[in-house]
């Protein structure tokens, strides 16, 4: 895989005695000491995973096919990520690449963890690794028959490189078992006519929308497809995935769905997220931001454990009959990932991951656009109204508004309170709104926006700061963090760089050392951006009362709004409403 970084596809001891062909095999250069040098691939896209093949998949042996040139040690390991590596087969090969060494494990059913060979070359010996492969002996239960759906809107750099990768090392090879339908939101992608791609014009309503067109045009597919696989346009696939996904689909139970990994792309062995739990309004990832080269954190990587939701960036549905698969909710940007989710789960599906199935992302960290949280705070306690009973993600919420209303982030506050306002009226929100005139409206609002924000900060100021005193954070707490003070006691401060200005990392909600200082730079280190936010207590009480205002009169309808998000649930999730919605029917 070309893409790949070394470092997730073996591991080298010492590196230097090593060559590395993206394109092909793996070299040991010449050395003249009489210790022996390594090659291993315990890592993320070159280990066996056990947890998921012979655990979930039930496959009783593996058989490791080795392709190369030369003599070499060969070991074969198995690592649960706990104990530490346990040996299960050793042997002097040696090979002229004509006929593949071939090793049988059996009796494997359930164990956990990984298995990985390791090649040792000594003074004198030469290796050329040409290829390591996984079989089995085992029947496959299926014979899968792959839907690609990917969304894209005005990406075309990101969606034609990952639509040529699709087509060149996965289509070509399929055997007409898989199909990619590309749905292009905004109508400016120049797609060539390729075997196996199907580029579909859509109106823009968001990747719900996008992957709601892919469904319904899977549905009125003449093949008959077992699988959907909810792709993002914006992210760097690793197009091995989809093989090895195919591979796995052949032998899992139908009531499966598969996620694949989201790498970070600024530190592509970053593992940034593979599946996540919410409750209410708060996100918790599962093995998020590990690093995956470390052997125990790929040893451990597919344990099973409940997950609410996988991201769209790589998530895999099974199908029912006809192709026929529960659309998405028409939400427009965010938590429609995760209401899918919450209705597999309620649906029985189990979720699980595999090694090596992953897509690089641009890290969502570096995002911070004002208008998100308009549909964060909407589709979030609409998602909550469907499946939980309590109250507790307009608990969290008001406590979210009020910490941008305490930090001086007023837009963000103002979107979260429309968001708010929103949830009383299922029937406006949705119906009567359609989501591209409504998102051109929220764009078109006055926001503060991500600039070049390296020149407004000190080097080093972000993360030396002094802690903030016992009175200081008492202050915060009695005075709504200065609001309740008057602005001549703020700090004075002509240039960004003066001591008076506040200096805090982008996703922070500290107060103490925003304190008394009348401009906060927000700032983003990796990307140099930030965003400048002014105290304003005139816009501040503004807003206070409004946020008080709707969320009382939520509160006092709850029960009564929950039960027409619920009911509206039904008919908004059918190909009946998607295909009006759209206007596929006209």
């Amino acid at each position: 895989m070309s893409n790949t970084p070394e470092e997730l596809c073996f591991r080298a001891s010492p590196r230097s005695h090593w060559r590395f062909d993206p394109a092909g095999s793996i070299t040991a250069l010449p050395h003249l000491t009489g210790g022996g040098v390594l090659l291993e691939m315990s890592t993320f896209f070159g280990a066996f995973s056990l947890t998921t093949w012979c655990g979930n998949a039930g496959i009783d042996d593996v058989t490791v096919q080795v392709r190369f040139k030369g003599s070499c040690t060969m070991r074969i390991f198995e690592d649960d990520g706990y104990r530490g590596r346990t040996l299960m087969w050793q042997d002097r090969v040696s090979s002229d690449s004509n006929e593949p060494i071939s090793i049988t494990l059996k009796a494997l059913t359930g164990m956990q963890g990984i298995l990985f060979p390791v090649f040792e070359v000594y003074q004198g010996d030469e290796l050329e690794l040409i290829s390591v492969e996984y079989l089995t002996s085992a029947e496959p239960r299926h014979d899968p028959c792959l839907a690609i759906v990917m969304p894209t809107y005005k990406r075309e750099s990101y969606a034609l490189k990952n639509i040529n990768l699709i087509s060149k090392e996965v289509l070509s090879t399929s055997d007409g078992n898989c199909h990619l339908f590309v749905i292009d939101n905004a109508g400016t992608l120049d797609c060539p006519e390729m075997k196996g791609v199907t580029l579909h014009l859509n109106r823009n309503f968001g990747g719900s929308g996008g992957f709601a067109r892919g469904v319904l045009e899977v549905s009125r597919s003449e093949k008959q497809f077992t699988n959907i696989l909810f792709c993002d346009d914006d992210v760097s696939i690793a197009t091995q995935s989809i093989n090895r996904l195919l591979s796995l689909l052949r032998y899992l139970d139908s009531n499966s769905v598969v996620t694949g990994g989201m790498l970070k792309m600024s530190s592509k062995r970053i593992l940034h997220e593979k599946n996540a739990n919410v409750k209410g309004m708060r996100f918790s990832s599962n093995r998020g931001n590990n690093d995956m080269d470390s052997v125990e954190a790929v040893a451990r990587y597919d344990e099973v454990g409940f997950s609410t939701f996988c991201g769209w960036w790589f998530a895999c549905y099974p199908l029912g009959e006809n192709n026929a698969l529960p659309l998405p909710y028409p939400f427009f940007v965010g938590w429609d990932d995760v209401e899918m989710g919450r209705r597999c789960n309620r649906a029985g599906l189990k979720s699980l991951s595999m090694l090596g199935v992953a897509v690089w992302h641009e890290e969502f960290e570096k995002k911070d656009v004002a208008w998100r949280w308009f549909y964060h705070t909407r589709n979030g306690i609409v998602t909550n109204m469907l499946y939980d009973k309590s109250r507790r993600s307009l608990k969290q919420s008001i406590v979210e508004i009020m910490t941008a209303l305490l930090t001086y982030r007023y837009d963000r506050a103002e979107f979260m309170i429309d968001g708010l306002v929103a949830v009383s009226n299922p029937v406006k929100s949705i119906k009567e709104n359609p989501a591209d005139e409504l998102h051109s409206r929220l764009m078109a609002r006055p926001q503060a926006k991500l600039q070049d924000a390296r020149q407004m900060v000190i080097p080093g100021r972000l993360w030396h700061q002094p802690a903030a005193g016992r009175w200081t954070k008492l202050a915060t707490r009695l005075t709504m963090n200065g609001h309740l003070i008057p602005r001549i006691l703020f700090k004075t401060a002509d240039e960004p760089v003066d001591a008076g200005w506040g200096v805090e990392e982008l996703h922070s909600n500290r107060l103490v050392t925003i304190f008394r200082c009348p401009q906060v730079v927000y700032f983003e280190p990796t990307s140099g951006k930030g965003i400048v936010c002014r105290v304003d207590h005139q816009r501040f009480f503004k807003l206070l009362v409004r946020m008080l205002g709707a969320w009382w009169s939520l509160r006092l309808n709850w029960r009564a709004v929950q039960a027409k998000w619920r009911l509206a649930h039904d008919e908004m999730t059918t190909a009946k409403f998607w295909s009006g919605y759209l206007g596929l029917d006209k």
